[in-house]
């Protein structure tokens, strides 16, 4: 029998959650996801069936404590994902930090600015940036190291800021996300090595190679910087298809006459009109943020009613298996899918293109050339190498490149690949046989 405080007790108890369930419905109505639904409207019902029990006396007061304290470890479980990192999503990530009063913006891709937000006007012209927002803080993504970010520089990249004071560089690393540093902690990236021990610049960006000349043109050519040491940093992806249903980068840029214009030499003047492009940027991007609502999920609105219902360990559980497992898109739009009116001869022809304008450049200021060639998980996988590889690596040599191919170095590795990769990019460990490598043919560690 349960006794009569006990009783009033759990029946509060209940009627707090049964209330907190049906006002969520209620406010966020068809915002919430089926599976949120049925999870609410079970509560409900069963804060309801346990109230009639208990006041019927059908309830054991054991089974009452077991249900309490599965319900208390619930919670507690809830609690730690909170404090963990809360959400996958990258836009989410971002509104939660804004609506806390940090100025903060996501990383803005090629492919987004193609298919998903409109290009900003400057002088009633339109940009095609190449870069994120000058001196903010830029949000990138969360792997298996938590959420990573950084302070961009004058021009949107990442780097020490008076580097750009420097008239002479001596390493240069241009190529997309691997180049930025998604998703590890700054002190685990194999550019970090050299900016340690050297006057270094990362022009990284999201997409692929007339994205990355674009950048070099844009921000070392016409802005007259003496570089030493060029490093192309060459991921599978660039030219090919790595993932399933998904077009190569180069079928993404060839849509833009900004980034095909570049192969001609056009340029937009990017880095002159910096601090424009930097608050255009800005106000577009604050704009795309402001059409998502993410106030059901808002870890900062009716936050009681989500913590008492374990609304917010539902979304998380549902968010984990898409962004892990399923490998959503942080973004809400949907990738290309491969297209097959465009041959391998002739993105070949584009990268061979793309080298060329690198080699007029190294031929004119002497600099050195390397291209690093880093391997997908989904290559590694299979018997055999990227199928467009040996003819890369030929286009590099025609073009003075010299080779760094890190997939042998993956290969020999004793690790399980699982443990080289995030989701989608190196983990701490995948990003080490890189560095290591560099370090024994650059020597890069002051003894």
């Amino acid at each position: 029998m349960l006794n009569k405080n006990f009783k009033i007790f759990n029946f509060l108890f209940l009627t707090i959650i049964f209330i907190s369930s049906i006002f969520l419905i209620s406010i966020y109505s068809s915002n919430l996801s089926k599976i949120t639904q049925i999870y609410l409207y079970t509560i409900s019902l069963l804060c309801c069936l346990f109230g009639f029990l208990i006041y019927k006396n059908k309830m054991s007061k054991v089974l009452v404590i077991n249900l309490l304290a599965i319900y208390l470890i619930t919670i507690t479980a809830q609690e730690l994902v909170l404090r963990s990192g809360y959400t996958w999503s990258t836009l989410e990530k971002v509104d939660i930090e804004r609506r806390s009063g940090n100025d903060t913006y996501p990383a803005v891709k090629t492919a987004t600015w193609l298919y998903e937000i409109p290009l900003p006007t400057l002088n009633d012209k339109k940009i095609f940036p190449l870069s994120q927002p000058s001196y903010s803080n830029i949000t990138l993504c969360r792997e298996n190291d938590g959420w990573q970010s950084y302070q961009s520089d004058r021009f949107g990249f990442r780097n020490k800021d008076l580097v750009w004071d420097e008239r002479t560089i001596e390493n240069l690393f241009i190529g997309d996300s691997f180049t930025v540093g998604y998703c590890v902690p700054e002190e685990n990236h194999f550019i970090n090595i050299f900016e340690e021990n050297s006057k270094t610049l990362r022009l990284g960006n999201q997409t692929g190679p007339l994205t990355q000349l674009g950048v070099f043109l844009e921000y070392i050519v016409a802005s007259d910087v003496y570089v030493e040491r060029i490093f192309w940093v060459f991921t599978e992806n660039d030219i090919y298809n790595t993932i399933d249903d998904r077009a190569a980068d180069i079928d993404v840029e060839i849509e833009s006459k900004f980034l095909v214009g570049y192969l001609n030499g056009d340029i937009q003047n990017l880095a002159s009109d910096k601090e424009k492009i930097s608050q255009k940027l800005k106000q577009t991007i604050i704009k795309n943020i402001s059409s998502v609502d993410w106030s059901v999920r808002s870890p900062k609105e009716f936050s009681i009613a989500k913590r008492f219902t374990g609304m917010y360990l539902i979304l998380k559980i549902e968010e984990f298996i898409s962004y892990r497992f399923l490998n959503k898109e942080s973004s809400s739009y949907n990738y290309p899918k491969p297209n097959n009116d465009i041959s391998d001869t002739y993105r070949l022809e584009l990268f061979n293109e793309t080298l060329g304008r690198v080699k007029e450049y190294s031929v004119q200021n002497n600099s050195e050339l390397y291209i690093l060639f880093l391997p997908s998980k989904s290559q590694l996988e299979k018997d055999s190498s990227h199928p467009l590889k040996r003819n890369v690596i030929q286009i590099s040599k025609d073009n003075n490149f010299k080779i760094i191919d890190f997939e042998p170095v993956f290969r020999a590795s004793n690790e399980d690949l699982d443990e080289l990769f995030g989701t989608g990019h190196y983990s701490v460990l995948g990003y080490s046989l890189i560095t290591d490598e560099l370090n024994r043919i650059f020597n890069l560690r002051k003894s």
